[in-house]
């Protein structure tokens, strides 16, 4: 997945004017929408008596879908404000508090019925799984068994010594 430094950001969002107005949005957003973005090890150049050294710092980088949303927020920006924009598009929790209780309801019924399928589908796999293995454990005894009775019955062993002219 391809990732932004914050400088690739600032030119890609309009309405975006520099990275420190982007840094208060992240702060943001991380802070009080529980969202946190990936962070990377970004190399850097800097000069020592005259030599250039290669450092790496921390710093954080931005998706594609995280750039998608931050072209959005100075559209939302002009309508609701900074913190309602950043919220409705990064803060999850937001929405269901937006929701009526009966949106809610519904909302949460859904969810626990298509968890309640796949957890029966999966019971149902299981289920096979074991009878299969149950079905094999059957045949193995009985083929057992079987060998028990023919060992039983067998007079002639095959360590049985040969008698010489009698």
């Amino acid at each position: 997945m391809k990732t932004y430094t914050a400088n690739e950001v600032v030119e890609m969002v309009d309405g975006l004017n520099s990275v420190s107005t982007l840094n208060k949005w992240v702060n943001f957003i991380e802070k009080n929408c529980h969202y946190t973005f990936q962070k990377e090890m970004i190399p850097y150049q800097s000069f020592r008596g005259g030599q250039a050294v290669i450092n790496h710092k921390e710093s954080r980088v931005y998706t594609e879908v995280e750039v998608g949303k931050f072209k959005q927020v100075p559209l939302l920006i002009k309508e609701v404000g900074r913190e309602q924009a950043l919220r409705e598009l990064f803060d999850t929790r937001f929405q269901f508090e937006k929701m009526s209780h009966y949106d809610l309801l519904e909302r949460l019924e859904g969810y626990f019925e298509n968890k309640l399928e796949s957890q029966t589908a999966e019971t149902q796999k299981i289920q096979r799984q074991f009878a299969k293995v149950q079905s094999e454990v059957d045949a193995f005894k009985k083929e057992i068994e079987q060998l028990n009775i023919e060992k039983g019955k067998s007079t002639s062993g095959w360590f049985r010594r040969k008698r010489l002219g009698s």
